[in-house]
């Protein structure tokens, strides 16, 4: 059974924005341990100048360069040389949906600054080791809008979100932010990101959101213990797969790739056990697995009332497609990246 952790209930504390914490009991590695990955062909570099912009304080721009520096000791192939830390971030995320058209979810920085007068902070807790990629996910979300690009897509109705691949939960924070009545169910397999998935639903005083440790896969892959085999790879708590090669990451390393337990479920159960007969929206980042779960019971779909997808691959985006219009859906928007979103509604 998943591991169910209310957004309240665990109590933490951390360090004040600007400041880190080191970390004790949250299977951090040591920084000497030989995980170090080279990260100098993942997509694009993290905007720097655009956080630095945005940042709360003169105490946060120092965290940002300790992040910077970390970013260029790893793309050079080397070990970072101090424990593994939580760090404190606040930044002037946006607060209001924008759904202008952007070409198939091009980066927005030009002219996407946010100024503290239109937005108010948000309060980041990052890993040290893990950090230069939630940058990359926080961009990729309050920037750029990934998943809430178009209209219909950003909480406006209320109800319930179920967010599959929450990751850290930047996701579930910015849909908290458009509509703080929404309640949001986020489920992510990995128990590094599910510990900062709490921590920063609680530095935002979020409520009305439950965390859920479980992978969403299909009944097959589950074994008798209800525990899935999940891939996992040093200082991209991002990318966690049951099978990362899958998708083609030219950066991948083979013998990188470490593989573990964790618990897993499928989509009508975690529905189930969370009471939701009905949501406004299913939101599904999972790596890949989309193409597995949704010809797998493709009727669960039929609770929903909107889909967002991020699609791995030309093959998935089709099944996908296939799957979702088959019980009754439209695709209203569809993104021409190799790992896009697709929208669909019903």
């Amino acid at each position: 059974m998943p591991v169910r952790t209310g957004a309240q209930g665990a109590g933490r504390t951390a360090a004040p924005a600007g400041e880190t914490e080191r970390l004790r009991g949250a299977g951090g590695r040591s920084a000497a341990a030989p995980d170090c990955v080279i990260l100098q062909a993942m997509a694009a570099r993290i905007d720097f100048e655009y956080l630095r912009s945005i940042a709360a304080s003169d105490s946060d721009r120092l965290v940002l360069e300790r992040i910077s520096g970390d970013r260029e000791t790893l793309l050079a192939g080397e070990r970072l040389d101090s424990a593994v830390e939580y760090l404190r971030l606040s930044l002037y995320a946006p607060d209001a949906p924008d759904t202008t058209d952007t070409a198939d979810g091009a980066d927005t920085a030009d002219g996407a600054e946010a100024a503290p007068g239109n937005s108010r902070p948000l309060e980041l807790v990052l890993r040290s080791d893990l950090a230069p990629a939630s940058l990359d996910t926080f961009l990729e979300i309050f920037r750029d809008r990934a998943h809430t690009r178009v209209e219909g897509f950003c909480g406006e109705s209320g109800g319930t979100v179920v967010d599959l691949g929450a990751n850290e939960g930047y996701y579930a924070l910015r849909m908290k932010r458009l509509n703080p009545a929404l309640r949001v169910i986020a489920a992510e397999p990995v128990v590094e990101n599910v510990d900062l998935l709490q921590r920063n639903l609680e530095a935002n005083g979020v409520g009305s959101t439950v965390a859920v440790q479980t992978a969403v896969v299909s009944a097959q892959r589950l074994t008798n213990g209800g525990k899935v085999r999940l891939e996992t790879y040093p200082h991209v708590g991002t990318i966690a797969s049951t099978d990362i090669r899958a998708f083609p990451r030219p950066w991948i390393r083979s013998s990188r790739i470490e593989a573990r337990a964790v618990p897993g479920t499928t989509l009508a159960r975690l529905l189930d056990e969370n009471e939701v007969e009905g949501a406004e929206l299913l939101k599904m980042d999972i790596e890949g697995s989309e193409a597995e779960i949704l010809p797998a019971e493709p009727e669960t779909f039929r609770r929903f009332r909107r889909v967002v997808v991020e699609c791995h691959g030309v093959q998935a985006r089709e099944r996908c497609r296939e799957v979702l219009t088959g019980q009754g859906f439209t695709c209203v928007h569809e993104e021409g990246k190799r790992s896009g979103d697709l929208y669909f509604v019903r």
